[in-house]
């Protein structure tokens, strides 16, 4: 028993000599190899002396030879327990102009030195980055034709020594973690760094090793406190924005811009900053799956956040002033510039171009590169999904992603995509929304407007002087008493739209009221009053003046309806009521081809068949009333009443 513990420890003492034997020699030779590259003016530009030359040739062999000894004894070491260094060790030479790298890293960045600053990455990495630049040029033209002589096996020294410089970036970015972790915003920045650093690497070293920046990322619980840090400072950002009195306020003036560019509010151009700033950051971020986490984390949010604070104006607005009922104790006109109906509309327009202005801006993120590769992502998964898997429901799922979705959603290189859905777009539904919205405030815009119009031409509704006698015999009249105070607050309102609203809102609210005045001109005034040839043609050169006034302010045909005409049928109902009796001369030109005493007979006659009838009143111009209607005008022309009694036919 004594005998064997003494072999044993015989056989201790003997593996303990051959590490020290090894580790002095390593030691000598790598401390002769620094010596030479201090010599060559390392850290700094590299200009060697051919003698130093010489001298760091004899070195690098003599570490080569510890390299052959390793290699050559493998077996054997390995029988005796002996591990000088492991299979997959870098060559010696190498490994240890990486470790001078090393020391004066964690001399100046891992220690206590004011250097050592876990929100500086640029610091340390450009230090790297100077110090791989100096040693490239010796490795390139000195240090590959010594390992070419060595007969190791063959390798490309450059990116051999490039990629022993990884793990030291490593132990910084594990050095500094914690740091990260409580500051996740730094994260973006050193990750910015990172990938700049390897570009480098890449674009001008040719190197093709692993990615630094994949493995930083890879850890979740950094990845997490960037994510949470993005999301809590954009809401933070955005809160503060909203909650601002001005927050809706527009930012330039209306010289600046022209009409029919979107006008940012501040809120707008908060959020729109917000997810550009965003992406900028996250742009560097080489997995396609957490850029989509970030997006819907980070950036939807934000945009949803501003739809439900739109929508809850909207809803507070609707819920107490709707009607935008006019102050009657200031008897202010509805259409000034600085009425409180102006006011509102300028508040409705305000929400108007905040939404259209993110909406805009939507468009454009969903079609620039980051935002287009997601969405091929997000259709590679949905075909990978199989079945009816639509790509625009890839936000239901994100949270349970896993590494086999990474897998897919990463595969650049696959071009197995939805072909499907390749023309729509991670923004499509973001931008859909934001249409919905604004078309709800032109809406919201338009009834109000509609209404506060109407109620304007309450007098003109009530006015039944149509059949007296003299009423619009003076060709020189222009319009009813009733009507003039309409009609400048109408050109008002027009002016105050195209100032607020690009030409398609003004446009879209304009044929809307358009609309509404032609259904109350035809329902509430020709159909309701009794009218002689001269009321009659006051009332067609009523409908002419306020179609004049809408034509001419909005920009001519481009208001026109799907009729093609303004106040289609209010014109036509002017044509029938100012239509003379039996051909005598009216004060204008109404352009009807015959009198009423010659077709309104056989229109009114039971007999006449609907279709004939229309054919009839079509080449009279009549195209939009229905008989019915036509046959109710026809009966409201009191001195057609009078002569014909009873209806005849052609």
């Amino acid at each position: 028993v004594t005998g064997n513990i003494s072999a044993q420890n015989l056989l201790e003492y003997i593996k303990h000599t051959v590490s020290n034997i090894w580790t002095n020699a390593e030691t000598t030779a790598a401390n002769a190899q620094s010596e030479c590259l201090r010599k060559m003016g390392w850290p700094g530009k590299i200009d060697p002396p051919v003698s130093v030359l010489g001298e760091f040739g004899a070195n690098f062999f003599m570490l080569v030879s510890l390299d052959h000894i390793t290699r050559d004894a493998s077996k054997v070491l390995r029988q005796s327990g002996v591990q000088l260094q492991s299979e997959d060790a870098p060559p010696l030479p190498l490994k240890h102009m990486a470790r001078a790298v090393d020391i004066r890293m964690r001399y100046h960045f891992e220690s206590a030195r004011g250097t050592s600053r876990a929100d500086r990455p640029e610091w340390w990495l450009s230090q790297v980055m100077n110090m791989v630049r100096s040693l490239v040029p010796l490795l390139e033209l000195h240090v590959q034709s010594l390992y070419d002589r060595s007969a190791l096996p063959p390798l490309d020294v450059r990116n051999e020594f490039i990629r022993l410089i990884q793990p030291i970036i490593q132990h910084k970015l594990a050095h500094d973690r914690s740091d990260y972790i409580s500051n996740g915003l730094v994260i973006a920045h050193v990750s910015r760094e990172l990938s700049e650093f390897e570009h480098t690497l890449q674009d001008v070293y040719f190197f093709d090793g692993p990615s630094v920046l994949d493995a930083f990322l890879a850890d979740s619980d950094i990845f997490s406190a960037w994510v949470n840090a993005e999301r809590k400072s954009a809401i933070d950002s955005y809160m503060e924005t909203i909650a601002d009195p001005g927050a809706f306020k527009q930012l330039y003036e209306d010289e600046v811009l022209d009409r029919d560019d979107p006008k940012p509010t501040r809120i707008a151009q908060n959020v729109v900053m917000l997810i550009s700033d965003i992406a900028e950051r996250y742009a560097v971020v080489p997995s396609c799956m957490q850029q989509l986490q970030f997006l819907s984390t980070t950036q939807f949010p934000v945009v949803i956040a501003l739809v439900e604070d739109v929508e809850g104006e909207i809803d507070e607005f609707s819920r107490i002033s709707l009607a935008f009922i006019r102050d009657a104790s200031s008897n202010v006109s509805g259409s000034d510039a600085n009425s409180p109906f102006a006011a509102q509309l300028r508040r409705l327009a305000s929400w108007y171009q905040t939404v259209w202005y993110v909406e805009e801006a939507a468009r454009d993120w969903n079609d620039s590169a980051i935002y287009v590769d997601m969405w091929a992502a997000v259709c590679r998964h949905a075909r990978a999904l199989g079945g009816d898997a639509d790509p625009r429901d890839w936000r239901d799922e994100c949270d349970d992603w896993g590494e086999k979705d990474r897998k897919v959603l990463d595969d650049c290189a696959t071009l197995e995509t939805n072909e499907e859905w390749l023309d729509g777009g991670i923004w499509e539904r973001t931008i859909k929304t934001l249409g919905e919205l604004k078309q709800r405030i032109l809406e919201l815009m338009s009834r109000a407007i509609n209404k506060d119009t109407v109620g304007q031409l309450r007098a003109y509704r009530k006015k039944a002087n149509w059949a007296s006698e003299g009423v619009g015999a003076d060709a020189d009249v222009e319009v009813s008493i009733e009507l003039s105070g309409l009609l400048p607050e109408l050109s008002q309102l027009v002016s105050v739209l195209s100032e607020l609203l690009p030409f398609s809102g003004s446009a879209y609210l304009l044929r809307s009221l358009a609309a509404e005045l032609d259904v109350f001109l035809v329902d509430r005034v020709a159909s309701t009053h009794q009218f002689n040839s001269s009321g009659g043609w006051q009332f067609a050169m009523d409908v002419s003046a306020i179609s004049r006034v809408l034509h001419a302010s909005a920009g001519g045909s481009a208001l026109q309806g799907p009729s093609g005409q303004l106040l289609a049928k209010a014109v036509e109902c002017a044509r029938i009521l100012s239509c003379s009796l039996d051909g005598e001369e009216l004060p204008g030109n109404n352009d009807m081809a015959l009198s009423l005493s010659e077709w309104a007979p056989a229109v009114l006659d039971a007999a006449t068949d609907d279709k004939e009838a229309m054919l009839v009143l079509g080449k009279l111009g009549i195209k939009h009333l229905s008989i019915e209607q036509v046959r109710q005008l026809v009966k409201r022309r009191v001195d057609f009443a009078a002569t014909f009694s009873s209806p005849e036919v052609f």
